[in-house]
């Protein structure tokens, strides 16, 4: 996502994956949504996961099947510290996720995946 986040830690084990991350408040996506009130877009923080999921997987993937995505609270780039990302995979390719500022979760959603065939 061009410099929209930086990793600041990460761990991980054969299902789990915990990435804490720190959002460039300075990025262009934050001029438009929404300008004077920038907030993290509810499809960047898909993104975000299937891109950590792809390095925890070591494949490119395709979200096949959202099964549950909620939007909890919303992440101000200006105002917040890091956030924590943590990918459960659940099934070969499925996971559960859930994006943590501080103890305010912000978003989960469960999600199947498959490799992708698309050449980036």
């Amino acid at each position: 996502m061009n410099n929209l986040y930086s990793v600041i830690s990460q761990e991980k084990n054969e299902t789990d994956l915990i990435t804490v991350i720190a959002f460039n408040p300075q990025h262009s996506i934050f001029t438009d949504h929404f300008p004077g009130n920038p907030i993290v877009p509810g499809v960047v923080l898909m993104q975000l996961v299937r891109e950590l999921f792809e390095q925890k997987t070591s494949q490119k993937l395709e979200l096949t099947e959202c099964a549950e995505a909620k939007f909890l609270h919303t992440i101000i780039p200006q105002r917040h510290e890091p956030v924590r990302v943590i990918i459960q995979e659940t099934n070969n390719l499925q996971l559960k996720s859930e994006i943590w500022l501080e103890e305010k979760l912000c978003f989960k959603m469960k999600g199947t995946y498959k490799q992708s065939v698309h050449v980036l």
